[in-house]
């Protein structure tokens, strides 16, 4: 075994030798190459139990190509010989009988080499000389493919690095948590320092060097120190953003101006230098919340090989899947009537259509991602509340694994934090409060995702204080949402908080109280063809239910008929069907016609009014009703036949028609006829205008 190493090292340091000689310290990559061969030598030393003196030049010498690197020497050239002579002393080293002297000697010439100081000396050193002398970077046109594909790994390996942040919090002691965070930034690093970003490599190596520390335990990465790596994630997403934005667009990347403060920062807290506020060292010593902890099945080390597709091909392929199975049932009504008898045609026919209808579901599957990268934005939010709010809150997330559609992953995003954030503000109580009341001094939050009949259901339960339906009623009648005397249903008094500028906040502070949050909370859902529930109890804690479709690209409708035209409703708005009798038809003033429908009074919208088409049956006994459901809203839509269910894929009207009220989209049919979708909300709007 102790041979095959030493052949391995023999071949390394051939290796070596022929790159110092032949690198040129302006190739990047050159350089980078010669980084991770330096490395690579380093652990088939420790593995081979060389004496230590050669496992330090290894470093030493990858820490100066690192240096030459990100321009930190004084003469690229002059250092290169330096690891030149490195490489001859590793080589003497593998000698046998080599006497004692001249490895003592070898440490010397480490010592000679250009200096890798201590991770704050270095970083002090960065920030005195390094960031002052940044200028204006300027993307080469060569390198915009590398500098578009190097933002969409470095994003990948920062909420890695969050997330492996949250989990550290959690546990100090998770080495893998730590080592993971140092490998994301160790590796944007190298390649920002390929592409000459010298930003985003300063502040790479900065966070690196802290979290050296702990990797080695020689510091904790908590508090002030988990806050700075936080801190360090945030502004290198926002670099990587501003990154894009200048590459698309061709333009100079800005300097950042916070980078020199936060890199002094990481200098002081690896020199020990730094030292937490009171208010920070009070949640230190409360029972610490046990942020981003998971209850999903997630699997860590293995996974399936991935391929990058461009979204826009990606959409595109779904595009048409969506166009052949429209053609493939075109083509099926169309042959039906000439199949007759023949077997073969129809079970030729039938296979087509099980092929078409699986690779519609695999191409739709493409869409899907875990919901798992919006719920750790969650965690970190939580993480920060607790800190300016000054409570205790345990977040568990069960369900991250839970896919759906990627556009409605992005969309959920702003909703899910202003129904965290106001279940740790408003729901979550002090944990002096919770102390009085019984209950523990952390409050706990758990956000849940399930699929459920076709859709996806996500959850957000505290055990906080709950809502005071009192309070939200005063409120809405002291703002002219509700009449004196008006009587509501408990739901109806809760979703009362989803309407604009309402909040029942005592104080506006940084976190809420504005009532814009819920509000947009509502219009969001909506637009995503969902709807919300709540439930809540006094004291003991609220649960906020979204229900919502598993794509925006496909629906399962009913296709009803009126007069000559077709329309598509939701199937998820579908209640049931019925023909009224005449006794269960009135009319109310000024509210228009109502159906009695197992003892409740509904309103009766005749969709041939609204959309002025010519009906079959004027009489209402004489067609049928659908009764569909908002919310808790309900009313009954007057038809004159029921088609049928079909699945459809969802088509926008385009600029021309723009959006037109009581619609949300078109698709086309079997028989190649366009159909319109309705939008219930948008009906109901209509019929109450």
């Amino acid at each position: 075994m102790q041979i095959a190493n030493h052949k391995n090292i023999s071949g390394l340091l051939s290796e070596l030798t022929n790159s110092t000689k032949e690198a040129d310290c302006n190739d990047l990559t050159a350089l980078a190459q010669l980084h991770n061969q330096f490395q690579s030598l380093e652990q088939a030393i420790q593995a081979a139990e060389l004496p230590e003196s050669a496992q330090k030049l290894a470093t030493h010498s990858a820490s100066i190509v690192e240096q030459i690197v990100l321009g930190e020497v004084d003469s690229a050239q002059a250092a290169l010989e330096g690891v030149q002579r490195a490489i001859e002393q590793i080589e003497s080293l593998l000698e046998p009988g080599k006497p004692t002297a001249l490895i003592s000697e070898s440490v010397t010439v480490a010592t000679a080499l250009p200096s890798a100081p201590a991770p704050e000396a270095s970083a002090v050193a960065a920030t005195s000389s390094a960031v002052t002398e940044v200028t204006e970077e300027k993307i080469s046109r060569d390198d915009l493919p590398l500098v578009t594909e190097f933002v969409g790994e470095a994003s990948g390996h920062i909420e890695t690095a969050e997330a492996c942040l949250l989990r550290l919090e959690d546990n100090p002691q998770d080495e893998d948590a730590i080592c993971s965070i140092f490998r994301a930034f160790h590796t944007i690093k190298g390649v920002a320092g390929f592409l000459n970003l010298r930003q985003i490599g300063l502040l790479s190596h900065g966070a690196e060097n802290l979290l050296d520390l702990g990797r080695r335990k020689q510091l904790q990465i908590t508090g002030a120190a988990a806050d700075l790596v936080l801190e360090s994630i945030d502004l290198t997403k926002s670099m990587l953003l501003g990154l894009e934005t200048a590459a698309s667009a061709g333009q100079t990347i800005a300097i950042e101006p916070r980078l020199p403060s936060l890199l002094e920062r990481l200098e002081a807290c690896a020199a020990g230098k730094m030292v937490m506020d009171a208010v920070k060292e009070k949640l230190v010593q409360e029972p610490t919340s046990a942020v981003g902890k998971t209850a999903s099945n997630e699997q860590h080390g293995a996974s399936d090989a991935t391929v990058k597709v461009s979204t826009e091909r990606l959409d595109g392929l779904i595009n048409m899947v969506g166009e052949l199975v429209v053609a493939q049932l075109m083509v099926g009504q169309g042959i039906g009537p000439i199949i007759g008898d023949n077997q073969r045609l129809a079970k030729n026919m039938a296979h087509l259509g099980k092929i078409t209808r699986e690779l519609q579901d695999l191409s739709m599957s493409m869409r899907m991602v875990p919901i798992q990268g919006v719920f750790q934005k969650m965690g970190r939010l939580v993480r920060d509340l607790t800190r300016k709010a000054m409570k205790n809150i345990d977040l568990e997330v069960v369900g991250g694994e839970t896919e759906l559609d990627r556009n409605m992953v992005e969309a959920l995003s702003d909703p899910l934090l202003h129904m965290v954030r106001n279940a740790a503000d408003h729901g979550i109580e002090s944990p002096d409060e919770r102390e009085k009341a019984g209950k523990s001094r952390t409050g706990h939050i758990q956000l849940r995702a399930r699929h459920q009949a076709g859709q996806i259901i996500i959850e957000i339960t505290d055990d906080g204080r709950g809502l005071n339906r009192e309070k939200i009623l005063k409120k809405a009648r002291d703002t002219g949402l509700i009449k004196e005397g008006q009587e509501l249903s408990e739901q109806e008094i809760f979703r009362m908080i989803f309407a604009p500028g309402f909040s029942t906040a005592d104080k506006v502070t940084d976190i809420s109280g504005r009532g814009v949050g819920m509000d947009v909370v509502k219009k969001n859902i909506d637009a995503l063809r969902g709807r919300v529930d709540i439930r809540s109890e006094v004291g003991r804690g609220s649960t906020f239910t979204i229900q919502l479709p598993l794509t925006l690209a496909v629906i399962d409708g009913l296709v009803v008929k009126v007069g000559d035209q077709r329309y598509i409703l939701p199937i998820t708005s579908v209640e049931k069907s019925l023909r009224p009798r005449p006794q269960e038809l009135s009319t109310i003033q000024n509210r228009g016609e109502v159906c009695m429908v197992r003892g409740t009074l509904m309103p009766l919208i005749r969709l041939h009014r609204l959309f002025k088409v010519t009906p079959q049956h004027e009489d209402p006994a004489e067609a049928l009703v659908v009764i569909v459901q908002n919310n808790e809203q309900q009313c009954c839509l007057l038809v004159d036949e029921l088609i049928g269910q079909q699945q459809v894929v969802i088509k926008c009207l385009g600029e021309v028609l723009g959006s037109v009220p009581g619609v949300s989209g078109g698709a086309i049919l079997g028989d190649g006829n366009i159909s319109l979708i309705l939008d219930v909300p948008g009906l109901m709007k209509m019929a109450g205008n």
